[in-house]
């Protein structure tokens, strides 16, 4: 589950953003991989009826009764969400790809859209993070020593932050790519590497949320002008929360 949790954390968006907008077999290498992590998420919400659990006293509670009382009212809701098989539910009544890719890279096919809400999947993290014993061996191993107050906070903001970038930058790209005359068209990069384009989008979003706006790279559609509105609303806290974050740490 951890493992499939940051696998989803940093390959969804991506997913989302550039290889859904091509042609791929039924048994393709996403296909395995999404169907695994269906099958593992599944699996993970059967279990969590039980494990046993520590109670505040650091008694070990091993009666099924008290564990699907306390799993109830503890991850299950989550659990049940993400145990959801999405990617299997869309993919079999997923209709087959266009046949020149062009058209179908630059026309949005709202068929497919339903996608975007396999972005629920990435919550598993948050589950993953605070109850996997080698992360927290490896934080208590790092709270050994004094040049950060808690190595827990500065994991977790370091994990949130590069997160968002990547799933912004990720989204960015998912609008230029499926809206007609989108900023990867009109700024003249849709025939370069997903590279490029992705350093683009992380180029684009960080001078946006850093007030720069060197302008360069630019927004055209409907949509991606409201994006850059939620960027510069939301960013404008973020960046100012970095920063912070960042003193009282050197302090």
């Amino acid at each position: 589950v951890f493992i499939s949790s940051f696998t989803e954390l940093f390959y969804l968006p991506y997913y989302l953003g550039y290889k859904k907008n091509f042609c791929r077999d039924t048994l393709s290498c996403e296909s395995i991989l999404f169907y695994s992590i269906d099958l593992i998420y599944f699996l993970d919400l059967i279990t969590g009826f039980f494990l046993a659990y520590y109670d505040f006293e650091e008694f070990l509670i091993r009666k099924n009764c008290e564990i699907i009382i306390h799993y109830l009212k503890g991850w299950f809701i989550i659990d049940l969400i993400e145990a959801i098989p999405l990617f299997t539910i869309f993919s079999f009544n997923e209709k087959k790809c266009i046949e020149y890719e062009k058209y179908y890279l630059y026309n949005m096919d709202k068929t497919n859209f339903h996608y975007s809400f396999l972005i629920i999947k990435i919550f598993k993290i948050f589950k993953a993070f605070n109850h996997n014993s080698s992360m927290s061996k490896i934080i208590n191993t790092l709270n050994d020593y004094d040049f950060f107050s808690n190595w827990n906070d500065v994991i977790f903001n370091l994990l949130v932050t590069i997160s968002l970038i990547h799933f912004c930058s990720c989204f960015f790209i998912y609008l230029g790519r499926n809206f007609y005359n989108g900023w990867i068209i009109m700024n003249g990069i849709q025939d370069n590497t997903f590279g490029y384009t992705y350093v683009s989008a992380i180029y684009y979003l960080m001078t946006t949320l850093t007030t720069v706006g060197y302008g360069d790279i630019t927004v055209f559609t409907t949509y991606e002008r409201i994006y850059q509105i939620i960027l510069l609303i939301v960013g404008t806290c973020a960046y100012s929360w970095i920063l912070t974050f960042i003193s009282n740490y050197i302090k």
